[in-house]
């Protein structure tokens, strides 16, 4: 019964989303703008099978912000679609995120400095610091307290330098990371530091010296530590100024050296013993002089640890000269003085004893003496002296005999003796002739007249009278022949 009429209808028809795939945002560093880029290949995807569209565009991407952030929004512009079923299509863009990272500021215009070895990491450094990588018209300034420290106490060259400290502020300051500068420096070997000394030989004749004696606050610390001092022993031969090395050094083999100058001197005084007393001799001058006591050792006994150059009594030459008078005043006290190469001395008193022991050299001169009229003589020996001599002085002179009686009528050979004053005695011999007294008798010359066998016939009063005639003894059995003759009678 009815029939049904189809309803008409009407709608719309819109246009197909598409979208893009396929690409991702790229992270940058902040550059102060908000220019952006993508990655990938782009895909269209929402086209109905067998529709003609394509994508096409210049696709321009854009950071939401140009400060640095992560996730940040990246828009895009410029993508399009085209081909004869494109108008069914709507584009939509793709919407992106990616990161901008602060950007990296370094720090030039500063060099680290070189350093003497202190054990310290401490660093300094020239020059000033100013930023590099700001963009222009950012605002940033350069601050805060820096630190520089080596990485290494020990010596060597081009060692690293951390440095701490630099910030950076300003109302961009958000966008940048500030890297702390790198630099290098070298740590340099300690300079040796030497005094001058003055040191004196000891006993033995020598010193020896230590590194010690020598540094003047040279730096020892970190290994470092005092080695050697060339030379270190001294001896006499070296009186007077040296040079020395003192060498510092560390137990990697790095050695400091200087060089300082090293006086030595002597001042020890010689050593002296006397062991006996000193005899002096006098000359047959009646004078000795001592000049070099050096004769008279083992008298005096001397050591020094160098040399002992002298040794002499003090006072000069007439300390040193002794006479007769001075046997009176044994013993004689004087000085020695004993002085060493190097001008040291040790003064000590010393007994002289002064001793004359030359003999008198006797003269004298024969004597002939007659007796008296009781038969007897006396002699004084000082009638016979000739000029006896003695280097001082004659005390006496004796005779072995001096007394003569008739029994010594005749020459008598006796000893004459010189004492001198100190004792000494010589002798000679000298003769003494002794004659009788002379008779009391009456003689007249008598002429005879006979043969020459004649006798001559003595009558005298007195018994014991020696008689003779002409020097010999009358004999009253000789015949003399004729002449003149002498007739002497007296007593023996």
């Amino acid at each position: 019964n009815y029939t049904l009429t189809q309803p008409t209808l009407s709608g719309d028809i819109t246009a197909k989303e598409l979208t893009i795939t396929g690409i991702t945002g790229s992270d940058k560093v902040y550059d102060d703008t908000t220019a952006a880029t993508a990655t990938g290949t782009f895909t269209l995807n929402g086209v109905a099978a067998g529709d003609d569209v394509f994508l096409g565009g210049s696709p321009v991407f854009t950071f939401a912000s140009a400060n640095v952030g992560t996730g940040i929004t990246i828009n895009t512009t410029g993508l399009t679609i085209s081909g004869t079923d494109s108008a069914n299509y709507t584009l939509t863009q793709p919407t992106l995120s990616g990161d901008i990272t602060a950007k990296e500021l370094t720090i030039t215009g500063i060099t680290g400095d070189n350093k003497v070895i202190d054990c310290l990491p401490n660093a300094t450094v020239t020059g000033t610091a100013s930023i590099l990588g700001v963009i222009s018209d950012d605002d940033i300034l350069l601050g805060g307290n820096p630190a520089f420290m080596f990485v290494s106490v020990q010596v060597g060259a081009d060692i690293t330098i951390n440095t701490i400290g630099y910030t950076i502020s300003g109302t961009d300051s958000g966008n940048y990371t500030l890297t702390q500068p790198m630099l290098s420096a070298d740590i340099l070997v300690p300079s040796a530091m030497c005094q001058d000394i003055e040191v004196a030989l000891n006993d033995s004749g020598q010193i020896t010296i230590l590194p010690i004696d020598i540094d003047n606050e040279s730096y020892i610390d970190c290994g470092w530590s005092l080695k050697s001092v060339s030379p270190n022993t001294f001896f006499c031969n070296d009186i007077g100024t040296n040079i020395v090395t003192l060498t510092i050094g560390d137990e990697n083999g790095n050695i400091s050296t200087c060089q300082s100058t090293v006086t030595v001197f002597d001042n020890v005084a010689p050593t002296v013993t006397v062991n006996q007393d000193i005899i002096a001799e006098l000359d047959d001058n009646g004078t000795v002089i001592i000049k070099n006591l050096r004769d008279v050792v083992p008298v005096v006994s001397t050591s020094d640890n160098c040399e002992v150059k002298s040794i002499f009594i003090k006072g000069g030459k007439k300390n040193r000269t002794f006479t007769c008078n001075d046997i009176a005043t044994n013993p004689n006290i004087r000085i020695i003085r004993v002085k060493d190469v190097n001008g040291n001395k040790t003064d000590i008193p010393v007994n002289i004893i002064v001793q004359d022991n030359i003999d008198p050299i006797p003269l004298a001169n024969d004597i002939v003496v007659q007796l008296d009229d009781n038969g007897v003589v006396s002699v004084n020996p000082n009638n016979l002296d000739n000029g006896s001599s003695d280097n001082c002085e004659i005390a006496s002179f004796n005779l072995s005999k001096s007394n003569f009686t008739c029994n010594d009528i005749g020459n008598n050979v006796v000893t004459f003796s010189v004492t001198d004053v100190n004792g000494n005695t010589a002798n000679t011999l000298v003769n003494i002739e002794v004659i009788g007294i002379e008779l009391d008798y009456e003689y007249q010359d008598v002429t005879c007249f006979g043969l020459d066998d004649g006798m001559i016939t003595l009558n005298y009063i007195t018994p014991g009278a020696i008689v003779t005639v002409n020097t010999e003894i009358y004999d009253p059995n000789k015949l003399y022949p004729a002449g003149t003759y002498n007739i002497k009678a007296f007593y023996d």
